[in-house]
């Protein structure tokens, strides 16, 4: 995100003048994504700034992270990095490190460091073995998102910090490969130095807290995990600003957590806050929230509630835009409801029962014919185009992935995909470009 630099008082009213101008178009340029055309402006707007008011100024700090943020836009991490290291150290020094400002600074530094790792591992051969296994542990159709609470930047002289730092890089990894039992003393030795360094309630601390939960989930220790997610989504709610996201991705992954437990009750309600985050922060379209839509319609498949799990993926396929005075059409009739046979009901209850312990067990093979013969019976009763049959496809998509089919899972995966677009070509959209403030301008 870019900064709007207020400049407090330059040498001459002319310069403070220049340097709204060209600020403001550079601002105007980012917000086109034309970001190579707005370097040349954020470069003389920070060589204005350090020479009116000092490079160690606040001011120069903002120019150095607008700088930063286009060189990030463009993938070009490592002319980034000292940029961002440098709005860090300046914030750091003037504002102490419990300032908000510190904690973008650092946010900033971290979301760096994780396109970095994002970008190298885009480059990388597919591991068949790491997909296998994650196809092996994900019985759910779509996994919760994880929290992105800032990694900090070490500050100069904090040995202790900078090593542990590196050790979360390690664990984190770790436990994306599936040897948690090596990610886990690593992710303790983090949190601790984290406590010890940054104090008990630092936003650091809540992502260390949120990658040790995950270890301990990944390890079905879920008592384990329970607490340290509340002490995350405790620390997120008195630290941060509404415009991040945290907070929405903390609590999906504590419904999550309840969810495997068949605590519906605890982790309906989660699902619905964590939703209405992320739809402010990130916009109804963003990925993030289809994932968190498709893990509480799946919550609603789970208690057998298959027409609210229907009516909540086909309503945010596409928003209802109210409609217009008057109306020039009258609006199409709904879509009727299915009521399906009580015994084609508790026969396809029983094997999805029976489904979901074989998948979360592994055993792939087994849940195969399971699960075919559960996408029999839901299209019997709900027709061959209905959202539900579409969440038992991804089902079927993720065995025969994990069972090394590729090849039969890509139809299956083409057909839910059309289910899909063709339930929400039904509704009328409700998408229109949003207009940005002034100020801080957001992901």
């Amino acid at each position: 995100m870019l900064l709007l630099i207020g400049t407090a008082a330059p040498a001459r009213s002319g310069d403070r003048e220049q340097i709204d101008a060209l600020n403001q178009q550079m601002m105007q340029l980012y917000a086109q994504g034309r970001y190579e055309e707005a370097m040349p402006l954020a470069s003389q707007v920070l060589a204005m700034l350090e020479k009116a008011l000092g490079p160690e100024s606040l001011e120069a700090a903002a120019g150095l992270n607008n700088l930063a943020e286009l060189y990030s836009k463009q993938r070009r991490f490592a002319e980034a990095e000292p940029l961002y290291k440098r709005s860090l150290a300046i914030r750091q020094k003037l504002l102490g490190p419990d300032h908000p400002d510190v904690a973008k600074s650092l946010t900033r530094l971290s979301e760096l460091y994780r396109n970095q790792a994002n970008a190298a591992e885009a480059v990388a051969p597919p591991d068949p073995d790491k997909a296998s296994h994650e196809a092996r542990t994900s019985p759910k159709p779509a996994e919760a998102p994880k929290p992105t609470a800032p990694v900090p930047a070490a500050p100069p002289g904090s040995e202790d910090l900078e090593r542990a730092i590196q050790l979360n890089q390690q664990a984190t990894e770790l436990n994306k490969q599936g040897r948690s039992a090596e990610a886990l003393p690593l992710a303790k030795q983090v949190l601790a130095v984290f406590e010890k360094t940054l104090g008990p309630d630092h936003p650091s601390v809540a992502v260390a807290l949120g990658n040790l939960a995950q270890i301990y989930v990944q390890q079905k220790q879920y008592d384990l995990a329970e607490p340290l997610y509340k002490r995350c989504a405790a620390i997120l709610e008195k630290t941060h600003d509404s415009s991040r996201p945290d907070l929405g991705f903390v609590l999906a992954n504590l419904a999550d957590l309840y969810t495997r437990q068949r605590r519906y009750a605890e982790a309906e309600p989660l699902y619905k806050r964590s939703l209405s985050i992320l739809e402010k922060t990130l916009g109804p379209n963003d990925s993030n929230v289809a994932i968190v839509l498709d893990n509480l319609a799946d919550l609603y498949r789970r208690q057998w509630r298959y027409p609210e799990a229907e009516a909540l993926l086909k309503g945010r396929a596409a928003p209802r835009r109210p409609p217009a005075f008057p109306a020039a059409a009258p609006p199409p009739p709904a879509t009727p409801v299915v009521t399906p046979d009580v015994k084609d009901l508790q026969h396809a209850k029983l094997l999805e029962q029976k489904l979901f312990t074989l998948v979360g067990q592994g055993h792939l093979a087994e849940a195969l014919p399971v699960a075919t013969g559960l996408q029999s019976d839901l299209e019997k009763m709900y027709g061959p185009d209905n959202l539900v049959v579409a969440m038992n496809l991804d089902i079927l998509v993720k065995i025969y992935k994990g069972l090394d089919r590729a090849a039969e899972a890509e139809p299956l995966a083409r057909r839910s995909q059309a289910i899909r677009d063709k339930a929400r070509a039904a509704e009328p959209s409700d998408l229109a470009p949003q207009s940005r403030q002034s100020g801080e301008v957001a992901r």
